[in-house]
């Protein structure tokens, strides 16, 4: 049982992560398409 809520934990924490970079991923293009967070620049991204 300790060794799932460890794994749980351990996908939270890199899911946190991913989303951290992908956040300052984001920023940094929109900083270079003198965008604001537009569900259009949002788009493009994916």
């Amino acid at each position: 049982m300790e060794d799932m809520n460890a794994a749980q934990e351990r996908s939270i924490a890199t899911r946190n992560e991913l989303l951290k970079e992908q956040e300052a991923i984001v920023g940094r293009l929109e900083r270079l398409l003198g965008k604001k967070n537009t569900k259009e620049s949002v788009e493009v991204l994916l």
